[in-house]
């Protein structure tokens, strides 16, 4: 869904080779991706849930100094829903 809803809309932060192996992306980033996804999705309910478990795990990367790329995309993408009302 992200990929045919959001990509470029207006945040590029990856593309999708850049993520391929999904068993190897930070936790925080697929939610983010979940989250912005949700309005797309028939299970609405359930994706706006990891905006609101996102939250914690970036705050605490921001808090530990362990902040990473992937960090600053979450957020970007957590942003943007926010802005478009997702969450």
């Amino acid at each position: 869904l992200y990929f045919k809803y959001c990509h470029r809309q207006p945040i590029w932060c990856f593309e999708r080779d850049d993520i391929s192996n999904y068993s190897s992306l930070p936790h925080e980033l697929v939610c983010s991706i979940l989250c912005l996804t949700a309005r797309f999705s028939n299970k609405r309910d359930q994706l706006q849930l990891y905006g609101h478990n996102v939250r914690p795990l970036i705050m605490l990367r921001i808090a530990n100094g362990t902040v990473v790329l992937e960090t600053i995309e979450s957020l970007c993408l957590l942003s943007y829903s926010f802005f478009i009302g997702t969450v």
